[in-house]
């Protein structure tokens, strides 16, 4: 289920076209709420949309970054939509925006070596060729960690052999909604690419959620 949030100056509008859409969501395919812009920050890390109402779209520069840094979209709502209570249309709109999204923004999983990078490069190509079909848009890449920008991936696979970066890795992730795990070296000395996939299914959500809650009681503290 999907969580779709929307940020109001906790007016009772905003309250209302939550309710709005529901009514419209009849597969009960998302989570619709809504925050004020204190809680916003926390709430955005467990979103998979943010939604900001008009009267507030002058904040759309400051929420661009952190929906950037937490792999998300954002949508200013419609003045028009948001005055009508126009709960079909917008679902529509934030559907429209969450398919393009997902079609420009697929997982991408990054195996992260040093400058040799041969075990990293040969389970990549392993990983390839043993995909089932719902990891078929999937983006595998098996990169030198002197070239790595630190920002786009949504896992990071640190190789054995580099286990001893994680801790520069984290601080250089500052932040981000970027989960990074360290396989055991007995899990890629097989070279078995579908090992590696069903690692990741395994290990991933919970370490999503791990990070998420770090990530907030980060916020809590600033």
């Amino acid at each position: 289920m999907k969580k779709i949030t929307l940020v109001c100056s906790a007016g009772m509008s905003t309250s209302l076209l939550v309710k709005a859409m529901k009514q419209f969501d009849v597969d009960n395919e998302y989570q619709i709420v809504c925050c004020d812009v204190i809680c916003c920050q926390s709430a955005i890390i467990d979103s998979d949309i943010l939604l900001l109402a008009p009267h507030i779209s002058y904040l759309k520069e400051q929420y661009e970054k952190k929906c950037q840094d937490n792999h998300i979209p954002l949508m200013i709502i419609d003045n028009h939509d948001y005055a009508k209570l126009n709960g079909k249309e917008i679902l529509k709109k934030v559907e429209d925006i969450l398919k393009i999204y997902h079609k420009k923004h697929p997982f991408t999983v990054t195996l992260l070596h040093n400058s040799g990078g041969v075990m990293s490069d040969l389970i990549k190509m392993d990983m390839m060729k043993k995909l089932k079909d719902e990891e078929k848009e999937w983006i595998i890449e098996s990169i030198c960690i002197e070239n790595y920008d630190f920002c786009h991936s949504d896992l990071i696979l640190l190789e054995p052999h580099i286990s001893f970066e994680k801790k520069n890795i984290e601080k250089r992730l500052n932040n981000q909604k970027i989960v990074l795990l360290t396989p055991s070296l007995s899990l890629y000395s097989h070279f078995n690419g579908r090992i590696v996939l069903d690692y990741i299914h395994e290990n991933y959500p919970k370490s999503l959620e791990n990070l998420k809650n770090k990530m907030k009681e980060t916020i809590k503290y600033l």
